[in-house]
């Protein structure tokens, strides 16, 4: 596990958990150069998996998964109470319809392949949230985590354990969407 602190304004902590997303991970470190805050990245010999085993580092915590472990390693390295901003980037993303509870809302003229992606335990997002986003051109995917079920992510359970969460996912090579993402998020001031 790979965690670089760095003084600043902001107390968030950035947390890349696919070692074969380098933007997500270069993201991160010019967040903190910037900004001050947290990175944990997950190293994992350049694989989107764990190596050798493929199961997912975004699906392991939960206490009933065999590797909770590995999670309470990296949880154990999440500082104060800021929110955990978790920085991912792929070249195929996956369907928001693969994911029950989760609403996607669109700005114009965005591609759906960017999102910031918030987690909470209101059947509904917050409107004025989803509005400063959608002003802003930033696509947000709202996930409901209700109170008895787990996916074993760690949004679910960052919601769970009263933490505020955004992912900012943006598809691979596309450094600008990922900057636009994260700026919006940290200027967010709801």
């Amino acid at each position: 596990i790979f965690e670089k602190t760095r003084p600043g304004g902001q107390t968030q902590n950035y947390i890349v958990l696919h070692d074969s997303e380098d933007q997500a991970f270069d993201t991160g470190i010019k967040a903190i150069g910037e900004h001050g805050g947290r990175l944990i990245a997950l190293e994992n010999a350049e694989k989107r998996n764990f190596a050798g085993i493929n199961i997912d580092p975004n699906r392991i915590f939960s206490e009933t998964n065999e590797y909770y472990p590995v999670a309470q390693k990296i949880l154990g390295l999440v500082e104060g109470s800021g929110p955990i901003i978790s920085l991912h980037n792929n070249r195929h993303m996956e369907t928001l319809r693969n994911y029950k509870n989760t609403k996607l809302f669109t700005a114009p003229g965005e591609t759906t392949n960017n999102m910031v992606w918030i987690a909470g335990t209101a059947e509904q997002p917050d409107q004025n949230e989803v509005n400063y986003y959608i002003s802003k051109g930033v696509n947000v995917a709202y996930e409901y985590v209700p109170p008895e079920g787990n996916d074993h992510s760690l949004s679910n359970w960052a919601v769970l354990h009263g933490r505020k969460y955004y992912n900012v996912e943006t598809t691979a090579e596309n450094n600008a969407a990922q900057q636009k993402y994260l700026t919006t998020v940290l200027d967010y001031k709801g």
